[in-house]
């Protein structure tokens, strides 16, 4: 059996595919309430998905990949290594796994864009294994290894925990807005951000155009423009991994990019790349 054959299966062991499984159901069945009619859904319940979709869409763009996977910015010395920490938990919320895995896997689809290597390549795996069936089929551990990330003790036990701030989240938002609260902007929301971050791994390979020639087929995918916070400008990315700065053009909005110069200039970070 060939590597690629074997990608392609899905672990139905793997307790990442029944988690993964598990809020999609409970997200469907959210919206097939509201829908019927069966749950009161408020303007107030919308609001909180939409909220927790974009502020967490930010924390994958900011947390996640452009601080833990490519440190493209630092925090200042005197709070360094507690904003590590809280930005790791606050990107955690979004049910993505841990910083440490997260950063790891995404090494590897740098080192191998796009080829064998690359858990999540529409070029070598199809469209629909490069959005989901990567994280629910069998893989192996990522090759790289955030040596940087797993020196820090705090990190590794959050790892462990990785689900937990996601989990608490959930009570939080049962507590706020009910039931509704909880399935419509919660999980909605959850499901949403989930899609919206895999669009970058399958849709930013295959539309948009190739500014520069990275030996790959990354592209900056402006139709992704209204979910992804800057992420969209991805084969900018690509061309200048280490940069903060991913919206190079005027006009190619970079969302999460501004934040993070809003940050700066009152002194919550060091520098930007």
């Amino acid at each position: 059996m060939n590597t690629i054959i074997a990608r392609r299966l899905v672990d139905w062991r793997s307790s990442t595919m029944w988690g993964f499984a598990l809020l999609h159901i409970i997200a469907l069945a959210g919206l097939v309430l509201a829908v019927t009619g069966a749950l009161d859904v408020t303007a107030g319940d919308w609001l909180l998905a939409g909220t927790l979709f974009y502020g967490r869409a930010f924390f994958v763009a900011i947390g996640y990949h452009r601080y833990f996977a490519h440190r493209t910015f630092e925090f200042q010395l005197w709070c360094r290594r507690a904003a590590r920490f809280l930005l790791a938990v606050a990107s955690n919320t979004a049910n993505q796994g841990g910083v440490i895995w997260w950063t790891e896997t995404h090494m590897d689809h740098h080192r191998f864009s796009d080829q064998e290597g690359d858990h999540h390549s529409p070029v070598t795996s199809g469209f629909w294994w490069s959005h989901v069936g990567w994280l629910v089929g069998t893989q192996k551990e990522p090759v790289s290894k955030a040596i940087h990330l797993r020196r820090a003790p705090e990190l590794v036990w959050l790892e462990r925990l990785h689900w937990l701030p996601g989990l608490l989240l959930a009570a939080v938002c049962l507590w706020y807005g009910g039931l509704s609260g909880l399935l419509v902007g919660y999980f909605v929301s959850s499901v949403a951000l989930l899609h919206a971050t895999f669009t970058i791994n399958s849709v930013a390979h295959l539309i948009g155009p190739q500014r520069y020639q990275t030996g790959d087929q990354s592209r900056n995918c402006w139709v992704l423009l209204p979910i992804a916070v800057g992420e969209q400008w991805h084969n900018n990315h690509h061309n200048r991994q280490a940069r903060t700065r991913q919206g190079e053009r005027w006009w190619e909005i970079d969302l999460a990019y501004y934040l993070l110069w809003g940050l700066e200039k009152v002194g919550l970070l060091s520098r930007l790349n």
